[in-house]
């Protein structure tokens, strides 16, 4: 039987644990996924935090119904990149993260990174594996109006979230192999314990 101070050890352990499954884990979900159909020879300013961006795009399922399309509107889907994001899902806005003019690519968004809530599409099932085949096909750059010259803004620094799903069990078990430790000499601290030379009388 474990007493009750390695009890609550290992209970702080999965604790932890779980904390940071769901902080990392979620993030970087597994099945999110970006091909690159068609990369242009040439790209000296790819797509950028403020820059303005034009997108073709077809929307299907895995079965290969499609549930949305910039071909059936007849113009590029555009929007600001940064500033409508909150706008946009979160597997769109990883999936054409610094692209280029003319670049095109297949993105697999899971379900943790598409629609959630009040915002699924009533042409979407819920839990559904969406797949966008984008194009970029126009995209204007951004420059401060206090320089003559074209100064791009700098883009926010991106989490590695795979440097931090690799870090969060090593620094759990040290967290846990700390907790063990303390727990160890709270409970013992005060008991006496005489040691023995081998071979002499106990």
């Amino acid at each position: 039987m474990l007493d009750g101070n390695i009890r609550t050890a290992f209970g702080i352990f999965f604790a932890i644990l779980h904390l940071c499954h769901v902080i990392v884990g979620e993030v970087n979900s597994e099945g999110f996924k970006i091909i690159v159909t068609h990369r242009p020879e040439r790209c000296s300013h790819p797509a950028g935090y403020g820059d303005i961006v034009f997108f073709e795009y077809n929307g299907t399922l895995r079965d290969g119904t499609l549930f949305d399309s910039s071909y059936i509107w007849g113009e590029p889907f555009q929007y600001v990149i940064g500033d409508d994001d909150d706008n946009l899902i979160e597997g769109w806005v990883k999936g054409v993260e610094k692209m280029c003019i003319q670049e095109k690519r297949k993105i697999t968004v899971p379900p943790v990174l598409g629609y959630h809530g009040s915002d699924l599409p009533t042409s979407i099932p819920k839990n559904s594996t969406l797949i966008f085949d984008v194009k970029l096909v126009g995209l204007v750059k951004t420059v401060h109006k206090s320089s003559s010259t074209h100064v791009y803004p700098k883009e926010p620094p991106s989490v590695n979230y795979e440097a931090l799903q690799f870090l969060a069990i090593p620094c759990s078990v040290i967290i846990f192999v700390l907790v063990a430790v303390c727990l160890y000499f709270f409970e013992y601290r005060d008991k006496k314990v005489k040691w023995y030379k081998v071979g002499e009388a106990v």
